[in-house]
This record gives structure tokens, sequence and C-alpha cells, in this order.
């Protein structure tokens, strides 16, 4: 059934999708150089494929913005992509044609693959290891030279549920924005973008981590990053 969806398995070398922890040293590399050019910057897309029907106008436009920056940018782009469950991870894994979608044969994009829940990065298998505070991801950045990073994805939403992280998170953002938070302000902290960027700016291991209202998808920022990158 997978396969019928996918496509025949091909056989060729591609640009595949891989688990955190089996990145090949000469994609690293490869990553690492791409950072090195573009001056420490790169991106970010957290599950960009994830909806819920075609049938949401909003969901489409957000598709077509993702399309065009994937198709346009000349950052390094990481793409981390939903799997539903072992059989397509295992399938994915197994058959590299099935993420060209993802790729377009662009080696400045690194997919790497997760689970179906909110921010979880699978990083083995057999047993499955999960990182849920994105530790291993925030370390690869670092690794790779990251010193501003850009996130946008499926879903970004406002969480007032835990006021001590928020605090903390509003305490960075707030300086980089001319005359700080204001009052009562709530980050960009649930669904699966924005903890995801939650998580990578509270880690330390990136200089800068700003959001990119145009590809995020629901809950824009609800400031105005003056130093943001252009993408």
């Amino acid at each position: 059934m997978l396969e019928r969806f996918f496509g025949p398995r091909r056989r060729e070398k591609e640009n595949s999708a891989v688990l955190i922890g089996s990145i090949p040293q000469e994609r690293k590399a490869e990553m690492s150089k791409l950072i090195r050019e573009s001056g420490g910057r790169a991106a970010i897309l957290v599950h960009p494929y994830y909806f819920r029907s075609a049938d949401y106008p909003a969901e489409k436009d957000f598709q077509r913005r993702v399309a065009y920056f994937l198709n346009h940018s000349k950052l390094p782009v990481f793409v981390l992509h939903n799997t539903w469950g072992e059989d397509e991870l295992d399938f994915i894994l197994s058959n590299p044609q099935t993420i060209s979608r993802v790729t377009g044969g662009k080696r400045n994009r690194l997919v790497l693959l997760t689970g179906e829940s909110q921010e979880p990065i699978l990083y083995a298998k057999n047993p499955f290891l999960v990182d849920r505070k994105l530790k291993k991801l925030c370390e690869l950045l670092q690794e790779l030279g990251v010193k501003r990073l850009q996130v946008g994805g499926m879903y970004s939403m406002e969480d007032a549920s835990d006021r001590e992280r928020n605090s903390r998170i509003a305490a960075i953002e707030g300086k980089w924005v001319k005359n700080g938070m204001p009052e009562g302000y709530i980050p960009i902290s649930g669904g699966c973008a924005g903890r995801t960027y939650a998580n990578i700016l509270l880690s330390g291991k990136v200089g800068m981590v700003t959001l990119m209202p145009n590809l995020l998808h629901t809950e824009k920022p609800a400031y105005v990053n003056r130093k943001r990158d252009a993408g």
C-alpha cells in the first residue's frame, strides 16, 4: 500500500531522509560547509507536510508558501518530516525516493525523520529512542556551526501553561525588540513549530533564533523582530 502511494522503489542514490542519530559524516560535512558559506545562517521547517486536508484554504496557502521557500531559498534548510508510525518510517528509510518532494534533489536540505506527535525527534530505532527536548537537534545545529536560525512550520501557537518557561523565552526575545516585550506577552511556544522554536531558543546552542511569520501555521508571532533575516 505504501509503495502504491509513494511510487516504485528506485535504486539510484538520493538525498534521502535520515534519523538524527544516523546522519552520514559526509552529509554533516556538506551541511557544515554550506552553513559556513551562508555566514552561519540556516532555516528549519517543522512538519511542513502535516496537514488535516487539502480542502482547508489556509493550509493549501501554507503549502504553497512552503514550496516557494524550498524552491527559492539559498539557505541550508533542515526539514523535520513527520512519519505516521513504524511502517511508514521503515518504508521511507528503505525507499529514499519517497522524500524527493522535500529535498527536490537539492543538497542544501537535510531531512530528519520524527514521530507524529508534537516535538520528538527520533534518533534511533529497535528500540525507538525519542528526544523530547530536542537536545540532540540543538547539539547538531551547534556542531554544524549554525549561528542564526529561522524557524517555520506547522503548527505554531501561544502556550500559557508554563509561566516560568514563557518568561525565559520573553526575556531572550526582548533583547531583539525595541523596548522589550509588552506586559502580558505570551510567546509562540506551542505546537510542533512553536515547541521546536522554544526548545532551540532556550538551549543557548544557537546565537539567534527567530520565527518566520510567512511560514508559520496557525498563529504568527505578536512582535516584529527588527533583526530578522530574510530567507
